[in-house]
């Protein structure tokens, strides 16, 4: 996402305590650009986002615990603590080199399943983008009707393409 310069600005301050750690988090109004319009959100369209930040000290804790074996996963000591996001936990113990404490998936497949399965990712990679272009292209091309219509008076363009619809 693409925020304009300087936009940032806290709107409001709120503070939690969790047990003995108390937790500070400020809510930043961002003016950002818009994903399917081509044009700059208004102020009703801006996304307000709470941003938590924790102490080294609560980090420790928690990945100590988890290490102690009083919870089995890093999810799990997550939602005892009130982490808000389930990998958050998971990338503390992968930051202090824990990885031990981190599940692990194993797959096991022949040669040509994995080939399928890389030619199968990279064919719908490809069609999402395919798809995302053919929208912008769609997106354009209505954009340069609105503007072709209004520089020739048309007032009406639903009307407008009904009436043309066909002809070259």
């Amino acid at each position: 996402m693409i925020a304009e310069a300087g936009s940032q600005k806290p709107e409001a301050r709120s503070q939690n305590k969790i047990g003995m750690y108390q937790i500070s988090f400020v809510i930043y109004q961002l003016h950002v650009l818009s994903w399917n319009t081509l044009t700059l959100g208004t102020e009703d369209q801006v996304d307000q986002k709470e941003v938590m930040r924790y102490s080294e000290a609560f980090k420790l804790q928690v990945v100590r615990e988890l290490e102690q074996g009083r919870f089995k996963t890093a999810t799990e000591a997550g939602r005892a603590y009130g982490v808000k996001w389930p990998y958050t936990v998971a990338s503390w113990v992968r930051q202090l080199g824990k990885n031990h404490l981190l599940g692990k998936m194993v797959r096991v497949m022949k040669a040509d399943e994995e080939t399928e399965a890389k030619t199968l990712r990279k064919r719908v990679r490809d069609l999402e983008k395919a798809l995302a272009n053919a929208h912008l292209d769609l997106k354009l091309e209505e954009a340069y009707m609105k503007l072709a219509c209004k520089a020739a008076g048309v007032e009406d363009v639903a009307e407008f393409k009904k009436k043309h619809a066909g002809r070259q």
